[in-house]
């Protein structure tokens, strides 16, 4: 039985987060955590999509990932309009 709960609540028998573990991240409910907390979205993309990114990612210093949240941070700001969007960009990492 014990064992059975940590499956479905999401804990290993330590009491630890099981790795890869998305569960509430789709309801938008935040429960306890700090709202500062950046959420895990799992992505698939194509071969050629994610060679692209990751060349140009490496054309502005930054991450894949940091890339990533840039480009959809971009692309929501001009979708509504210009305002502005809490992110923490700073424009990708010193040479």
């Amino acid at each position: 039985m014990e064992e059975f709960l940590n499956t479905s609540l999401g804990i290993d028998g330590n009491g630890t987060p099981l790795p890869g573990d998305f569960r509430g991240t789709c309801t938008g409910g935040m429960g306890m955590k700090d709202e500062k907390t950046k959420k895990q979205v799992p992505l698939r993309l194509s071969p050629s999509l994610y060679q692209e990114l990751l060349r140009w990612a490496d054309e502005e210093f930054r991450s894949l990932n940091g890339q990533i949240e840039y480009l959809l941070t971009a692309c929501v700001r001009k979708r509504k309009g210009g305002s502005s969007l809490q992110a923490d960009h700073r424009g990708g990492r010193q040479k």
